[in-house]
């Protein structure tokens, strides 16, 4: 009789069936749990359109739906299914058009699940396992695809798969699939540095340039129909320019240190003590809040080539991980959700290096990710007398702290495991006899 395996070390084919059945368990549980959660947030007021603006084309979308504020990938991957939102029994049962407006990134979530593994596959088969597991119970994640229905599911699928691809000698493939990343959802741009710093410190120079014009081939490809389509040459610097002026604020309820100045919705162009008073006040506001926020940025671009060049230990993800922690915290125009995308680069890091502090670092971001998404879903979601509401503006300065010491345990977590861990291993590709692709 066969036996499933478990009990002695698991053949890939046993490893397989385990991954696809934790994945389709996942996946029922996402929509069943996404059916039942009505979200207004976005959904009602800006996917919905969407959706039935694709009904009618997809191609020249843009030109009949000026609120489209997304890059085309996301519409692309709506349109199969926007042929229903007009349907009558669709349309008519807040329950079914949940289902419809979340399908997307609830399939990507998903997929990430099968993805992880994969990642591990060659290393550690156990460590894949665990991986997944993790992801397929990841409260941050199943509020963030499940309940709300966003898009970051899918920037972080895109994101995973380059990062591997990248690690393992297959630049070209990584180069377009971070081009993919990029023209999904703009944010995928801020982790442009890492991948620079990837490509030039891993790969010889001709392999670094051939990546990057596979890259932006890519991105023409999925661009030029939407452009031709559209009637708009400009697309792509009207989507992404207007894209990060539209939140011109020093934080958009993200629990960083702007949240801790009380700077929630408060334009970048005033000083950075708007909401302080006394001395402080006077001392902060030597500053605008956009000009900190550029500092910031700098600064935090100066820290990652430093940690690059420098580490005795170095590892994509983790750098990836602080890189995008930094940012977060320190510059401005964050949404609550942002910081999202640091847990699963946190969670693989610390499996892949066998390090307890990062892990420990992956727990407390999905708890500080998870408080920060659902507080903003059940204020927005729910009546003004509920306590999460009115508490709001409490809740997110306190968080914000605690998040600040968050960054400061992750912070101290990577220089420890960066410039006092081992030693790390010669690449696989650093012999140009073992390049590949």
């Amino acid at each position: 009789m066969e036996r499933i395996g478990l009990k002695a070390n698991m053949s890939l084919k046993n490893n397989v069936f385990f991954i696809v059945s934790l994945a389709v368990m996942a996946f029922f549980m996402r929509v069943i749990i996404g059916t039942s959660y009505f979200n207004a947030i976005d959904l009602m007021n800006y996917n919905k359109g969407w959706m039935e603006s694709l009904s009618d084309g997809l191609f020249d979308v843009y030109a009949r739906n000026a609120n489209i504020d997304y890059p085309p990938v996301f519409l692309m991957l709506l349109y199969p299914f926007s042929g229903l939102i007009k349907d009558e029994i669709v349309s008519g049962d807040d329950h079914l058009m949940m289902l419809l407006l979340k399908i997307v990134p609830i399939i990507f979530d998903t997929l990430i699940i099968p993805l992880l593994w994969f990642v591990f596959k060659d290393k550690s088969p156990k460590l894949g396992i665990m991986a997944a597991s993790l992801w397929a119970i990841n409260a941050s994640g199943i509020i963030n695809s499940t309940l709300w229905g966003q898009t970051d599911a899918i920037m972080a699928f895109m994101l995973i798969l380059c990062f591997y691809l990248l690690e393992n000698g297959r630049c070209y493939l990584g180069g377009i699939f971070f081009a993919l990343a990029c023209v999904t959802k703009y944010q995928s741009l801020y982790f442009a540095p890492v991948v620079v710093l990837e490509l030039i410190t891993r790969y010889r120079l001709k392999k670094t340039l051939l990546s990057v014009v596979c890259g932006i081939a890519a991105g023409a490809v999925v661009f030029l129909p939407f452009m031709i389509g559209s009637g708009r040459p400009l697309l792509v610097g009207e989507l992404y320019f207007g894209g990060f002026d539209k939140y011109n604020y020093g934080t958009l309820n993200a629990y960083n240190f702007y949240g801790v100045l009380g700077l929630n919705g408060v334009e970048t162009y005033r000083g950075l003590g708007f909401s302080s008073s006394g001395g402080i006040k006077s001392v902060l506001d030597i500053v605008s809040i956009g000009t900190f926020g550029w500092i910031m940025m700098a600064l935090s671009v100066a820290f990652l080539i430093t940690l690059y060049l420098t580490a005795k230990k170095r590892s994509i993800w983790i750098m990836a991980a602080v890189f995008m922690e930094l940012i977060f915290m320190m510059t401005t125009r964050m949404h609550e959700r942002y910081q999202f995308i640091v847990v699963p680069f946190c969670l693989v890091g610390a499996l892949m290096e066998d390090d307890i502090r990062l892990f420990i670092s992956y727990i407390l971001l999905t708890v500080i990710t998870c408080i920060n998404q659902a507080a903003l879903l059940i204020a927005y979601n729910g009546s003004y007398e509920n306590i999460v509401d009115s508490e709001f503006g409490n809740i997110l300065t306190s968080m914000s702290v605690v998040n600040i010491f968050i960054m400061l345990f992750m912070l101290y977590s990577v220089l420890r495991l960066c410039y006092f861990g081992k030693r790390g291993s010669k690449r696989p590709d650093s012999d140009p006899q073992t390049e590949t692709q």
